[in-house]
């Protein structure tokens, strides 16, 4: 995902750090596995 914005895994993660700080997305990450988990509403 990384390769795909031009940009390292550092720097993408800590951007989307402050995006979920902000609560601009919902989402989670997965330092050890570098795996972002993004959450979703129940639409119930």
């Amino acid at each position: 995902m990384a390769s795909a914005f031009k940009s390292s895994v550092s720097m993408l993660e800590k951007e989307l750090a402050a995006l979920i700080t902000e609560n601009k997305i919902q989402a989670r990450i997965d330092s050890h596995n570098k795996i972002l988990y993004a959450r979703h509403a129940d639409q119930r």
